[in-house]
């Protein structure tokens, strides 16, 4: 469902690149904030219509039950904290990545739309080759790939120059390897978090 959901978005985002144009009017903008509003509420519908479990309706849940649980699971905290840090290490870079393409290099809307639709294609091979990668490598070998991409990008952001050639294309590779490794990030926390948490 995520990879097909990553892929939409990826061609919503290029199309609407292509349809802003280099300097979009304000009901442009309006409609493409309009319009996945609107796919939104159609997936919450869809969702709300989805078959539930009668089972898992009876079972009340508790919240400080299961909050004084992963407490004291230590080795879940110790990774959940590790996710955390690896998140706010990189959230930020994409942000600024995008002020600068649109105050220093002058990127119009447009060629940024495109760049960002190229991250999240990023994303979709990430998802396509996270599976056999964990398996190939193992959880520690993959974490470390997985840091090294990131590590790549940002050191590759830091060091790219105003006056460089093939600015577009640079920009492109890099959110799209981001992408690669924001995919790996994911996946890896939904299954070390499973196979961390315990009932008790």
């Amino acid at each position: 469902m995520r990879f097909t959901y990553m892929t939409l978005n990826a061609i919503l985002i290029f199309v609407a690149g292509k349809f802003m144009g280099a300097k979009p009017p304000i009901w442009v903008m309006q409609l493409i904030v309009l319009f996945p509003g609107i796919m939104l509420l159609g997936r919450k519908l869809c969702m709300d219509n989805l078959p539930v479990n009668p089972a898992s309706e009876k079972n009340a849940y508790d919240l400080r039950k299961a909050l004084a649980i992963s407490i004291r699971n230590s080795e879940l905290m110790g990774f959940a904290f590790y996710i955390c840090m690896v998140n706010m290490s990189i959230a930020a870079a994409l942000p600024l990545a995008i002020l600068y393409m649109k105050t220093t290099l002058d990127f119009n809307a447009s060629q940024i739309m495109t760049i960002t639709s190229i991250g999240l294609l990023g994303y979709i091979s990430g998802y396509a080759l996270v599976g056999k990668l964990m398996k190939k490598l193992g959880t520690r070998n993959f974490q470390l790939l997985m840091h090294g991409i990131f590590i790549l990008f940002l050191g590759s952001l830091f060091l790219i120059q105003p006056q460089w050639n093939y600015l577009f294309a640079r920009f492109a590779v890099l959110f799209y390897v981001h992408g690669i490794a924001a995919a790996f990030l994911m996946c890896l926390t939904s299954t070390e978090m499973l196979a961390l948490a315990r009932p008790t």
